[in-house]
């Protein structure tokens, strides 16, 4: 499984794609609290995702699927982009 890190995110990981084996039927809450394991600098990111961040999973935005409980295929390539907010 892929993960593209983009914006801050591959700022804060030092990198913009990775790698993970997954078991099968692993969610999506599984993989954050991974990349916050293999990213410590990511974690305070990823505690406000999916609010702050779109998450696309295989092409399709985790909303439209079953959000953070959304299970992850071990060939998924995910991709997280922040969303930037301003007044």
């Amino acid at each position: 499984m892929t993960v593209t890190l983009l914006g801050s995110l591959r700022a804060l990981a030092g990198e913009a794609l990775t790698s993970f084996d997954v078991e099968e039927g692993s969610n999506l809450k599984v993989i954050l609290r991974a990349l916050g394991v293999k990213y410590p600098s990511l974690t305070e990111a990823l505690t406000t995702a999916p609010r702050t961040t779109l998450i696309i999973i295989n092409g399709v935005e985790i909303g439209n699927l079953q959000g953070i409980e959304t299970m992850i295929r071990v060939d998924a390539n995910i991709t997280m982009l922040p969303v930037i907010h301003g007044g």
